[in-house]
């Protein structure tokens, strides 16, 4: 590389070039590397191509490696042929014609000399002329360059925006798992919650059932039963039957408090149940044309679809079977008043001591339920020492319990092996 041309030593530029090439070609083998700058330069066209051509081949023979730079068409054209050599290129930008110091492999590059003359100032008289003068083939050549250039940039700028948007959508689709699996969640404590207040409802009914049984159980108990001791009885019975109708017609009075409603006549705003999931919600919004309503049920949003909605139905239907009742309830003498407690905090221990291990699960379980419908992360089963039985049989049940992470025997201050430890999943 360079020109070493020396007019003390009678060297031209082609002279001082080929006399380098020329201990290139002699000495080159297969550990050699061999750079050479614009090969065949300084000499006539044609016989510069014809000898560049020739010199390249000898060298693949030879098996060096190496890099050859040109603006020879003719050694464009024979990388494309030849095996162990390919085309590469510089970029340059199409519109300012800047060198971007980037290579690609696998293009020839083009020379640009007009474009680059035109740019410098060169007069369109002389480019025009120089235009003329190129053969059909080397602007064939060139055109089809610069248009597999140009293609070949487009296609990496849509490559870019390609992999943008598939990361793009691979962060939603990641989010979209997130939301479901928070769903999931959500409907998992929804069915404990279910589960939780269909226990409490049949642990207050049958306590109540067994506090009347055991008030008739006590007036049959008597040697002698009087005639007020019999109404009295009987009157208990009625009550119980009572309880059983009151708890049919509040179903039967739940089911008709809502009816569905054609996707015309939703508006946002209503107030509507979701009969695939029995839940109740505030409408936020509708699309017909997919069958599709969004509602939010306390701080979650649900998709379903509107046949699957019902509304409420009008408040003088809901006041009639009210009244109704309560005039069947004043005509049988008998009035039943049902409290709830308020809601408490959620409790964060329960006492199972004295219990036997077939007590204990159920009053365990209904807690640890509690718990998860509380969001609360760590609480304490208190169950004792003694000879360790109950202990066993509450930890075999929370090995198994899918709502527990973990658990420990509490340490010195917790209570010791007298208390389990549990951490809420």
């Amino acid at each position: 590389m360079g020109d070493l041309q020396s007019i003390e030593e009678s060297l031209s530029t082609f002279s001082s070039h080929i006399t380098t090439i020329i201990h290139s070609v002699e000495n080159a083998n297969k550990r050699s590397l061999v750079l050479i700058d614009e090969l065949g330069g300084g000499t006539d066209p044609d016989e510069g191509q014809a000898l560049a051509k020739a010199i390249v081949s000898h060298l693949l023979k030879s098996g060096c490696s190496g890099i050859v730079t040109t603006h020879y068409t003719a050694l464009k054209e024979f990388a494309f042929s030849a095996d162990g050599i390919e085309n590469a290129c510089m970029e340059f930008d199409a519109d300012t014609l800047r060198p971007l110091y980037v290579m690609r492999i696998g293009l020839p590059g083009s020379s640009n000399a007009l474009a680059i003359s035109r740019r410098l100032g060169l007069k369109e008289s002389i480019l025009a002329d120089a235009l003329s003068n190129l053969s059909s083939d080397a602007q064939k050549f060139e055109n089809i360059v610069r248009s597999a250039e140009e293609s070949r940039i487009q296609a990496d700028a849509v490559l870019i925006e390609t992999n943008r948007l598939k990361q793009e959508w691979q962060e939603k689709l990641a989010l979209l798992e997130q939301e479901r699996e928070k769903l999931k969640k959500e409907k998992e404590k929804l069915y404990i919650s279910a589960k939780t207040e269909s226990r409490r409802i049949i642990n207050e009914k049958s306590a109540e059932a067994e506090e009347i049984l055991h008030e008739i159980e006590e007036i049959f108990a008597k040697e002698e039963l009087t005639q007020a001791d019999l109404i009295k009885a009987r009157k208990l019975k009625n009550r119980i039957a009572d309880k059983v109708f009151d708890n049919e017609d509040e179903d039967e009075n739940s089911l008709k408090q809502y009816a569905p409603i054609p996707a015309d006549k939703l508006k946002v705003g209503m107030k509507v149940f979701i009969g695939t999931s029995g839940q109740e919600g505030v409408l936020q919004s509708v699309r017909p044309q997919k069958n599709e309503a969004e509602i939010l049920c306390g701080n979650m949003r649900i998709r379903s679809k509107i046949s699957d909605l019902s509304v409420l139905i009008s408040t003088q239907n809901a006041q009639h079977t009210t009244k109704k009742t309560n005039k069947s309830k004043k005509s049988s003498g008998v009035q039943v008043a049902k409290t709830l407690n308020p809601n408490t905090k959620p409790a964060l221990e329960i006492n199972v001591i004295g219990m036997t291990v077939l007590e204990a699960i159920p009053e365990v379980e209904a807690f640890i339920d509690s718990a998860v419908i509380s969001n609360l992360e760590e609480v304490r089963v208190v169950h004792g020492v003694g000879t360790g039985r109950l202990r066993a049989g509450i930890h075999d049940f929370l090995r198994s319990n899918r709502h527990v992470e973990s658990y420990r025997l509490g340490k010195y201050g917790e209570g010791e092996t007298g208390v389990t430890i549990v951490k809420i999943r």
